[in-house]
């Protein structure tokens, strides 16, 4: 077990940014073969709350990018209509409907801006500086943004 204290390495710290950076949302390049079982994250917490939901898939989808595997999230379906096909309880709420599997490649861009339906936004103008609106005035940070 690694110490957690220990801050990344250099190589370690330009794996995770690429994971990052290569993370796609796979529609049309799965393979029919199976993910082994000890590869899967297997069990979830049903009090946890969306946010920390929200965060354990984009976990997983940055784990599996790093193994090679694709994942798709299906945004285009109805909550209410997924949960009476899945037979969920009332009590629980469909937050991510995932496709997994190995694909024949990554994409070297988003497929949707491959496309055409969307493009990547400029981050510094998804950032906001104390309050809503203001842009981020650290210079250091927008330096490091725009690189």
């Amino acid at each position: 077990m690694s110490d957690p204290n220990r801050p990344f390495t250099d190589e370690e710290r330009a794996g995770l940014y690429r994971a990052i950076f290569e993370r796609r949302d796979v529609r049309s390049q799965f393979l029919p073969d199976p993910i082994p079982r000890p590869v899967l994250a297997r069990s979830s917490i049903v009090e946890m709350d969306l946010f920390s939901t929200c965060l354990a898939v984009q976990n997983l989808w940055l784990a599996a990018r790093a193994e090679g595997i694709g994942v798709g999230w299906v945004s285009i379906v109805d909550q209410t209509t997924l949960a009476g096909i899945l037979n969920l309880p009332d009590n629980v709420y469909p937050l991510a409907y995932l496709c997994l599997g190995y694909v024949s490649e990554f994409l070297d861009q988003p497929e949707l801006q491959a496309k055409g339906w969307r493009s990547r936004l400029p981050l510094p103008e998804l950032m906001h500086g104390n309050r809503w609106g203001q842009p981020v005035g650290d210079k250091t940070l927008l330096k490091a943004l725009k690189s």
